[in-house]
């Protein structure tokens, strides 16, 4: 099986690259948002985001949007009448 690499049958071919080394994990990009939540503007990170997605190609951008969604969406929060998922939303579609 190609998902297969020293005996272990991972979950998906992507486990498996990650596994061969064929992939990066998002661990460093985990930690590069982490240290940006600190001083940067919610429109700030959305850019570091953006530059993540396009330059570095991050293997789950999914998983790192639910990560750090809040964080990215908190200028749209603080408006009046916006739920916490509408933030979401408005800060999700900077990207679109």
């Amino acid at each position: 099986m190609l998902r297969t690499v020293n005996g272990t049958t991972h979950e998906s071919y992507r486990n498996a690259c990650l596994a061969l080394g064929l992939l990066e994990d998002d661990n460093i990009h985990l930690q590069t948002l982490q240290v940006a939540c600190i001083s940067q503007s919610p429109q700030q990170l959305r850019n570091l985001f953006a530059i993540l997605l396009t330059q570095i190609c991050p293997s789950n951008p999914t998983e790192l949007w639910e990560e750090f969604c809040h964080e990215m969406s908190g200028d749209y929060a603080h408006q009046t009448d916006v739920t916490e998922e509408t933030a979401k939303k408005h800060g999700y579609h900077q990207f679109r």
